[in-house]
């Protein structure tokens, strides 16, 4: 088959690289001028690894990935909420988002990939689909699969009446270098009447961390905070909180939660 592929992200490429190898014709369309993951870190599950079996796709991410044994969660006193051990006989794993996305694609021909291809819309026919694009000539395809995101351009080609939920708080993330976790293989939570705050270990000294604050919908507060803002709204948090958003942070992101 002629599949379309709508969104290099994880789950496109991810689409794009099993469907290869059975053999299809792939086109992974990307409306960005680059294949990049906006975000920090990802957790991956031992039900997600164990369907991928022996594939070296599996493998590729259990050696990028962190190995967790705990989750922890705690108050923003430091007191101790609960702790969930992870079945030792599960794997679960952190990696940085754009590692997991750079292993993903050196699975899928460089030659299957498009970029600054943005879709406007899709028609849908009994026999075929044909994908018009904003800049570049429209085709047609046996399949499309819609991996765009929470605003998809397929999914409203299918469904034009569904909407996405807002889910009443605003996040964000970052991605730290050289910091020095007691517990390399737990991840933690704060919960505070000003927000959560996790903090997950990554490989080589990384960690990734997420900021949740219940918000009304586009509230321009949130969206024009940066790292002093944070340091001042979490400074009375437990010293692990404070030293994370004190460190020099490779990136930080801002999104606003919905579900589809």
């Amino acid at each position: 088959m002629k599949i379309a592929i709508i969104g290099a992200g994880i789950g496109g490429l991810t689409a794009a690289a099993l469907l290869q190898e059975q053999g299809h014709t792939i086109k992974v369309f990307e409306k960005n001028e680059s294949v990049k993951e906006i975000g920090a870190g990802i957790g991956i599950g031992d039900n997600v690894l164990k369907k991928l079996g022996n594939h070296d796709l599996a493998k590729g991410i259990k050696n990028a990935g962190q190995i967790l044994s705990t989750m922890t969660v705690l108050d923003d006193k430091d007191r101790l909420l609960t702790t969930v051990k992870l079945k030792s006989n599960t794997l679960n794993v952190t990696l940085p988002r754009q590692t997991l996305i750079d292993i993903i694609k050196s699975y899928v021909k460089d030659d299957a990939i498009f970029t600054n291809h943005e879709v406007t819309h899709i028609d849908n026919e009994t026999d075929k689909v044909t994908i018009h694009f904003a800049e570049q000539e429209s085709e047609a395809f046996d399949l499309c699969i819609g991996a765009d995101g929470i605003h998809s351009k397929v999914r409203q080609s299918v469904n034009a009446d569904s909407k996405v939920l807002y889910q009443g708080y605003t996040c964000f993330r970052g991605l730290i270098d050289d910091i020095d976790l007691k517990h390399p293989d737990c991840a933690k939570e704060y919960w505070g009447r000003k927000g959560r705050v996790g903090i997950v270990p990554l490989l080589n000294n990384q960690a990734y961390w997420f900021i949740t604050i219940n918000s009304k919908e586009n509230n321009h507060k949130y969206s024009s905070f940066g790292k002093p803002h944070l340091q001042a709204y979490f400074n009375h948090y437990p010293n692990e909180v404070r030293e994370i958003l004190d460190n020099k942070v490779k990136q930080v992101s801002y999104c606003i939660i919905f579900m589809i």
